[in-house]
C-alpha cells in the first residue's frame, strides 16, 4: 500500500522496500529525504538529477522523450507537480507534405501517459499551457476526458493559453485572465475563454 507522501518515516520504510525490489524510486526517495535535511546541497541535487537521467525509462516511461513539453517537481521519489507547455504553432508541414503531429496534440498524449505513470501516482498539481488556436478547445477537452477516465490525486488543475489569436474574440482587458472553480477536492483555474465549458465538462 502506498504510504502518505507527507509521512517521512513511512516513506523511508517504503523507499527501503522499493530499493530491495530494485525499483529506482526507492533510492530517489532516499535522496529527496536527505535533501530535506540538507536543502540545496549541490552533491545531493546532482545525485538526484543523475539518478533520474540514469533511470528515466523506469521513472518516466514514454515521457522521457517529451522533455521539451514536460517539467516535473519531484518529492520523495515521486512526481507531485507536472507542467505541460507547448510553444509550437498548430499548422506545420514537412517538405514532403506530411503534416507533423502538432505540439498541442502531443500535450493530450502526454496527459494520457502521465496518468498511467507509477511515478506520478501522488500527482497533486497539473498545469497545461498551449498556444491559442482553432484546435485548442478540442485538445483541452481531450485532456479533460483523460482526467475523467482515471482515479487521480489532483488538487489543482490549470488550463491556460500562452498567446492571442484563433477563434475567440477577447478584449485587451481579458488577455491572460482566468476563472477559478472548486469542484469537490479539485481547484480548477482556466483561461476565461474556455472556463465555463471546462467547469461544465468536469462537473
Amino acid at each position: 500500500m502506498f504510504p502518505p507522501l507527507d509521512d517521512a518515516q513511512a516513506m523511508a520504510v517504503f523507499a527501503d522496500m522499493l530499493s530491495v525490489r530494485g525499483d529506482p524510486r526507492g533510492d530517489l526517495a532516499h535522496l529527496h529525504l536527505a535533501l530535506e535535511n540538507r536543502p540545496g546541497d549541490p552533491r545531493l541535487l546532482r545525485a538526484a538529477e543523475q539518478h533520474i537521467a540514469r533511470h528515466d525509462r523506469h521513472l518516466l516511461g514514454p515521457l522521457r522523450t517529451s522533455t521539451s513539453l514536460c517539467e516535473f517537481t519531484w518529492q520523495r521519489g515521486y512526481i507531485v507537480e507536472a507542467r505541460l507547455k507547448s510553444h509550437a504553432g498548430v499548422d506545420t508541414w514537412s517538405r514532403r507534405g506530411r503534416v507533423e503531429l502538432p505540439a498541442n496534440q502531443k500535450i493530450a498524449r502526454a496527459v494520457r501517459e502521465l496518468f498511467r505513470l507509477e511515478s506520478a501516482r501522488p500527482l497533486q498539481m497539473l498545469s497545461i499551457t498551449m498556444p491559442r488556436s482553432a484546435s485548442a478547445r478540442a485538445v483541452i477537452f481531450s485532456c479533460l476526458d483523460e482526467l475523467r477516465r482515471v482515479r487521480h490525486s489532483l488538487h489543482v488543475l490549470g488550463l491556460f493559453f500562452s498567446d492571442v489569436g484563433g477563434e475567440w474574440s477577447t478584449t485587451e482587458d481579458d488577455l491572460g485572465a482566468t476563472k477559478e472553480c472548486q469542484l469537490g477536492e479539485l481547484l480548477v483555474s482556466a483561461d476565461l475563454a474556455i472556463a465555463d465549458a471546462v467547469f461544465d465538462r468536469l462537473s
